[in-house]
């Protein structure tokens, strides 16, 4: 049993390559001993051992740090948008209802298929989009399309073959389906997959998440799951992910919501999935009050607030838009958002005349842009008070006031700043006594 093990024993170290540990007997033909040693055998060479960087097509398929890591080789980050998209990762927008969020991604997609800039964010690189949107239909999409396209002075023939859109209004594209058994993965994704490599597809906006699945969004253990689906089509095709999300309704001071991550809806192992969150939100009246803002233009300004980034740091400071009015050729308004510098905090107590005279001007040379364009033009004053009783809380007579205030003739003419833009306003008498006074706004060269 002994000269078995010994035997054993032996070809055990041959194989460890240890032969020099092993000592022949006096007898030749007996199997060699091994020499005694004070630590223990060392162990067996991992089989197939990976070289330094190497990746093992076994196991785990680990790697390790080469000793020629270089730090420069490092392929910088994909950013479409700087700081807000990223090409193979997640990011969620999330906004209440009627906040704008559709046109504001919608706007978002335009300015990466033209690689153009259009709403301030930041560097822009131009890439193929695919907007899926489960909410509406094509004539709708094409409304706000037209919409984005007059603000921003835009050629369909700018985005053709560069932005991709499919409603699935009348048949919702999914992510996921759930069978009674459990849930699994769409057929849809497949398709959405091939239809991102067949038209090189940068950035696909989804519109809105929730209709893209049938699970209970408090389910953290279920949207975990459909989060992957998301991840798998990102890992897979390289795209960057944009989901339109939703935030609790918080009100009228929806701004003090702004940039919080947990005011999102739903289960946390949404966001928890997403690398980039941002909030969508209304200005709040505090907001409107300590920067003068009228109660008008309140409710067309709203703020992008970065709510959680794991690739860079938090600036702190809202981006602001405007949804601004842009009537397009069928007839129709449409609120279309555009960058706005929102002004300094006013101290409302140490209004001047000059001021206040300064704010009643903005409000009626906003009516005349919103009824000419941003080109300003001449309105009759009972065509103008019609438009600004639809869009202020004012009174008739309020309105009239305000309007009798505006200087007669262009050599009187007042200088408003509106939105950045300094435009000249005045009126002009009619014919004769009875006949409306004309207001006149231009571009203040």
């Amino acid at each position: 049993m002994a000269a078995k093990f010994k035997m054993e024993y032996a070809e055990e170290m041959k194989k460890r390559g240890l032969e020099h540990m092993l000592q022949p007997t006096s007898n030749s033909n007996a199997e060699p001993v091994p020499i005694q040693a004070e630590t223990e055998l060392l162990p067996l060479p991992i089989e197939g051992a990976l070289a330094l960087g190497g990746i093992s097509p076994k196991g785990l398929g680990m790697r390790t740090i080469p000793n020629d890591f270089n730090p420069a080789d490092i392929p910088p980050r994909n950013w479409i948008i700087d700081k807000y998209i990223q090409g193979n990762y997640i990011t969620l927008i999330a906004a209440a209802g009627a906040t704008g969020k559709s046109i504001f991604t919608l706007t978002l997609a335009v300015s990466v298929a033209l690689g153009k800039d259009l709403l301030d964010l930041g560097t822009t690189a131009q890439g193929n989009v695919l907007v899926i949107n489960n909410e509406d239909d094509d004539v709708e999409l094409d409304r706000r399309l037209a919409g984005i396209f007059k603000l921003h002075r835009i050629s369909n023939h700018d985005v053709n073959n560069k932005l991709f859109l499919k409603s699935g209004y009348g048949k919702r594209i999914t992510i996921s389906t759930n069978t009674g058994q459990g849930m699994m993965r769409s057929f849809d994704v497949d398709n959405i997959i091939a239809e991102i490599m067949r038209c090189d597809i940068k950035v696909l906006i989804i519109d809105p998440f929730v209709s893209t699945h049938q699970e209970q969004e408090n389910d953290n253990t279920a949207l975990d799951e459909v989060m992957s689906y998301y991840r798998q089509i990102a890992s897979q095709t390289g795209v960057a992910i944009v989901l339109v999300h939703h935030t609790r309704k918080n009100g009228e001071e929806s701004d003090r919501f702004a940039g919080d991550v947990d005011s999102m809806r739903g289960a946390s192992s949404t966001k928890d999935a997403a690398r980039l969150c941002f909030t969508l939100a209304k200005m709040g009246e505090k907001s409107a009050d300590k920067h003068g803002i009228e109660w008008r233009e309140r409710h067309q300004l709203i703020r992008l607030d970065d709510a959680k980034n794991n690739f860079t740091l938090n600036t702190g400071r809202p981006k602001w838009l405007k949804l601004e009015s842009v009537l397009i050729a069928n007839g129709e308004w449409l609120g279309v958002p555009r960058p706005y510098d929102l002004p300094e905090p006013v101290n409302s107590q140490k209004a001047t005349p000059e001021s206040k005279e300064h704010t009643i001007f903005s409000y009626i040379v906003s009516g005349v842009l919103t009824m000419n364009g941003h080109e300003g033009g001449n309105v009759k004053r009972p065509q103008l008070l019609k438009q600004l009783l639809k869009e202020t809380r004012y009174s008739a007579s309020k309105i009239e006031e305000d309007l009798t205030m505006l200087p007669v003739g262009s050599s009187k003419a007042r200088r408003v700043n509106v939105d950045g833009v300094f435009y000249r306003v005045h009126q002009v008498d009619g014919a004769h006594a009875k006949a409306a006074k004309t207001i006149y706004v231009i571009v203040d060269q």
